[in-house]
């Protein structure tokens, strides 16, 4: 009975892998109590047979040849005899046998110490690594479910085996994904977190959204990263996670992406360039960033994003009044070889007596009319122009000098008593060389985004929660 309880105990400590191929308590208990039967009935059987063959003793011959002795009452106990004891230790070897060897395949929970077998693990990934065509779809549901229960017991070793095949499989089980990227050791969500394309993107979203910031930097290096995974990275708003995914070359931004990352790099100089650089971006956040760009990434900005916009003097002219001043500047410049004498080369002094007047600020370090002539020939708003003076870097004022059509001549000679008044630590010959690089209309389209986003409207309008200041 004692052997009986401790089978029974062991049987409750063993999961359902290895209780489906085991015999039940009671048809072990019938066996054994079967084979004490017959045993028994073999011996009665055989004590009955010996008794019938052995001969009547003959009590005269006991008394003749056994002499009569005094019994020794100080003889000790009864030795138990050698078979006897040999049978006691095989039964307790047979009763402990059964529950050990179960046991070894997967151990009680409750000790920490103890694991399954990585035999155990191995069987049940081949299940779910068959070929659709070779096993039945409930069976490698049973095989996930029955993983997810063995992971309880499981070493180290054969967690991270069943992770490194899950990473590969395109359909891998999905509790088995949730549960192991969710492991509160970090090695074994890596594997599925950066290479894994079986990981959906909620699943990704929703790691994002429980501000776990390792698992979360690991999701933005990820080789397989949607637009929505990146647009939730952005509205963290954390710089360390924003960095990493601007630098991922496999994530397509989204607009919204773009926009919360422009408005956190604000602040983070670091983070302006891998945005710039990145392929998504677009005129109007490059333009917007503008303001907080240093020089080098001003320059490339400059040059990425402004175009040779055909229709751009048709606009501004209908657009805003004033604004004919484009118009007049593009037909001079085209006209002027025709007909020296004509309209072409009257509609021209109005432009180069505006161009006067704004060198002269220039020479003179008049900060105050330099805003106004700005505001009044490019016809934009006064806070653009005092945005474009008070700039210290040198560019914009550049850009609003080679829309207003300044000769490069003139620019250099008036920026250069401009930056001694104002003592800026621009670097004047790199603007010289901006300068002659841009075209009228370029700098008209980058004054154009400016007035944009100073007044919100076009690509600005509710796009930015903060403005730059």
């Amino acid at each position: 009975m004692l052997d009986k309880t401790k089978t029974d105990k062991a049987r409750t400590n063993v999961p359902w892998a290895v209780v489906i191929n085991t015999s039940p308590p009671e048809a072990d208990a019938q066996a054994d109590d079967s084979n004490f039967t017959e045993s028994n009935k073999d011996d009665a059987d055989a004590s009955d047979e010996g008794a019938r063959e052995a001969p009547a003793p003959d009590a005269n011959a006991s008394d003749r040849d056994t002499p009569h002795e005094t019994p020794d009452t100080e003889t000790g106990p009864e030795e138990p005899d050698c078979a006897v004891e040999a049978v006691t230790e095989v039964e307790e070897a047979q009763s402990e046998e059964a529950p050990a060897a179960v046991d070894a395949r997967v151990r009680d929970t409750r000790d920490p110490d103890k694991r399954c077998d990585d035999a155990v693990v191995r069987s049940l990934m081949d299940v779910l690594i068959t070929p659709a065509g070779m096993v039945q779809p409930q069976e490698r549901a049973f095989a996930a479910d029955l993983l997810l229960h063995v992971m309880e017991y499981a070493t180290s070793e054969a967690k991270h085996m069943l992770c490194d095949r899950l990473s590969n499989m395109p359909d891998a089980p999905a509790p088995l994904i949730s549960r192991f990227v969710n492991d509160p050791d970090l090695e074994l969500s890596a594997s599925l977190l950066l290479n894994a394309s079986c990981v959906s993107d909620s699943e990704l979203i929703t790691v994002v959204e429980t501000a776990d910031r390792d698992r979360s930097l690991l999701v933005a290096r990820r080789q397989h990263l949607s637009a929505a995974v990146g647009t939730a990275l952005a509205k963290t708003g954390d710089v360390e996670l924003a960095l990493a995914l601007v630098r991922n070359p496999y994530v397509q931004l989204s607009q919204e992406a773009l926009q919360r990352l422009a408005l956190l790099a604000l602040d983070q100089e670091d983070l302006i360039e891998p945005l710039v650089m990145r392929p998504e971006m677009t005129a109007a956040c490059a333009l917007y960033l503008f303001w907080s760009m240093p020089a080098k990434q001003r320059s490339y900005a400059l040059g990425r994003f402004l175009a040779e916009v055909q229709v751009l003097p048709q606009i501004l002219v209908m657009s805003k009044p004033g604004a004919d001043l484009v118009a007049t500047a593009l037909r001079s410049k085209g006209e002027q070889n025709k007909d020296r004498d004509g309209a072409a080369v009257q509609a021209e002094k109005p432009s180069k007596q505006r161009t006067a007047e704004l060198v002269e600020a220039l020479e003179t370090g008049a900060a105050d009319t330099l805003k106004d002539l700005i505001c009044e020939h490019a016809a934009i708003e006064q806070e653009t122009a005092v945005r474009i003076v008070a700039d210290t870097g040198g560019e914009a004022l550049t850009v609003a000098c080679k829309a207003l059509g300044v000769s490069r001549f003139a620019f250099g000679d008036a920026f250069a008593k401009w930056q001694a008044s104002q003592e800026l630590q621009a670097d004047a010959e790199a603007l010289q060389v901006l300068f002659d690089t841009l075209s009228f209309k370029q700098a008209r389209m980058a004054l154009t985004y400016w007035d944009w986003q100073t007044l919100n409207i076009g690509p600005y309008r509710d796009a930015f929660a903060k403005t730059s200041s």
